[in-house]
């Protein structure tokens, strides 16, 4: 699809020990880097010291560490971090393996004691701590304005994203050893990120600083206040949609059109990852998640039939491998393999201009004007159309009431934005408003007493202990303020 992508930071994360400063930055500084125009590296890939990072020269390294380190919350871990949970906890995938961690997810369980739950909050939350001290040290190291400084800005745009898939994602909010709080308030210091990265931004702009860590990540500031106008959207949606006072649909709607339809801003992991999220998505050894069992089976198009018989939407396409079925791990649910990515380099979207077009469209919703709603997602759909063939064009959809666009709404983000961990955020604010009852999807999780699959029962999306990650045990017992 020709789409504007306003960043695509290529790296491998690496794992580093949380709340030890000196790993992020010197960690990637001595692992390969895959970025154009600059090669980094020490003669000792071990950690560097931290007196050593006291030079404006360690900058291009801890800008990457931060976003190494965010990548690794959203991809590592656990199974294939926040994402791969998410997928799990969600009507996206259906458990067709035997991994604990996982199919616990699917089953609707919410364990804080799993291995995979203590890797799952570990690197999310070390994402976020990094990139909070990464503005420190970089504001004392710098030789530019720091509140102009284009390095600066990249660090308050990634750590809004840091915040922002916390809340998305777990029950609770911890930060920094601090006291138990409602998991909103990620979402509130996201926002803060984000409008302190459009400022610093725009004031180097303003200053003719237009480049951030130059030969590194190479962040343009023009689609950086961009991107940050779309992802501040992101979380005064879930903040107005949470009903949190102080916060407004009408708020979200005017950062999303800042944002044009086009733009999509995205960081992808490049060939020689070692991260566990790639082979999850594409490896045929890795049959613990299965399209089959999701709503998203019958509202996408299957990859093996031959082309001319496919039907349904292009934008979810998964693979059933036709005449030669697989079964999965746990050898007796179908293994149906997402084909939405093929590659460890494959993108990792943080912002999309279509999804801003949705939020307009559920702030119309919001606000009763349900025809409005639908606007929105046929611009979405037109916009797909333009470069989609003749025989997967998208047609147009119509409501007969406030009821039918709120379910194709919640279907068009579903599918939209599918496996880019946005649709436990999507449920999770539903359940408040317009409420759960109005959510229609179904999804397999338990098996039933027999040893055909096709038996399993259809429940709610909704049948779960917990529509949400829980914070770690290891979190909670080493934490004395947690209450």
């Amino acid at each position: 699809m020709n789409e504007f992508h306003g960043s695509a930071v290529r790296l491998r994360p690496l794992r580093t020990r949380l709340r030890r400063w000196a790993a992020p930055g010197a960690l990637l500084v001595a692992g390969a880097i895959g970025v154009s125009g600059c090669e980094l590296s020490v003669v000792n890939p071990g950690q560097i010291a931290d007196a050593d990072l006291e030079n404006p020269v360690a900058i291009p390294g801890i800008v990457l560490g931060v976003i190494g380190d965010y990548l690794t919350g959203l991809a590592s871990g656990g199974g294939g971090g926040t994402l791969v949970a998410s997928a799990m906890l969600t009507d996206e995938m259906s458990n067709s393996g035997s991994w604990v961690g996982l199919l616990g997810l699917n089953y609707g369980q919410n364990r804080d004691d799993w291995a995979e739950s203590n890797l799952r909050w570990a690197y999310p939350a070390q994402a976020r701590w990094t990139a909070n001290r990464a503005i420190e040290r970089v504001s004392s190291l710098t030789t530019r304005n720091p509140a102009a400084d284009p390095n600066i800005a990249l660090l308050h745009l990634y750590g809004g994203f840091a915040n922002r898939v916390l809340g998305d994602t777990f029950c609770d909010a911890v930060r920094d050893g601090g006291p138990r709080e409602p998991y909103h308030v990620y979402f509130i210091e996201a926002e803060e990120h984000f409008t302190r990265a459009i400022a610093v931004a725009e004031a180097a702009l303003a200053a003719g600083d237009s480049v951030s860590a130059r030969g590194v990540a190479q962040e343009r500031m023009d689609n950086l206040v961009i991107a940050a106008y779309g992802g501040r959207a992101q979380a005064r949606m879930m903040l107005a949609g949470l009903g949190i006072a102080g916060y407004t649909w009408q708020m979200a709607v005017q950062d999303a059109e800042r944002v044009p339809t086009e733009f999509v801003h995205s960081a992808t992991f490049t060939n020689n990852s070692s991260n566990p999220w790639p082979s999850w998505g594409f490896s045929l050894t890795a049959t613990e998640a299965t399209v089959w069992g999701t709503p998203f089976r019958e509202w996408g198009q299957d990859f093996s039939a031959p082309v001319a018989q496919r039907t349904g939407d292009a934008r979810v396409v998964y693979e059933s491998f036709g005449s030669s079925p697989r079964t999965g791990r746990d050898n007796r649910r179908p293994f149906m393999r997402q084909r939405k990515y093929t590659s460890s380099s494959s993108n990792l979207p943080n912002i999309r201009g279509t999804e801003m077009r949705l939020i307009e469209g559920e702030a119309a919703l919001a606000a009763g004007n349900w025809p409005g709603a639908v606007q929105k997602i046929n611009d979405v759909r037109d916009f797909r159309n333009e470069f989609f063939t003749a025989a997967n064009q998208l047609p147009m959809v119509d409501a007969g009431d406030a009821t039918e666009a709120w379910h194709l709404l919640m279907r068009e983000r579903g599918i939209e934005m599918w496996l880019e961990g946005r649709r436990l955020p999507d449920l999770r604010r539903w359940e408040v408003s317009p409420g759960r009852e109005m959510v229609p999807f179904q999804v397999i999780r338990r098996p039933a007493d027999t040893p055909n699959p096709e038996e399993d029962p259809f429940v709610s999306v909704y049948a779960v202990e917990a529509m949400c990650i829980a914070v770690s045990r290891n979190e909670k017992l080493s934490n004395p303020n947690w209450r």
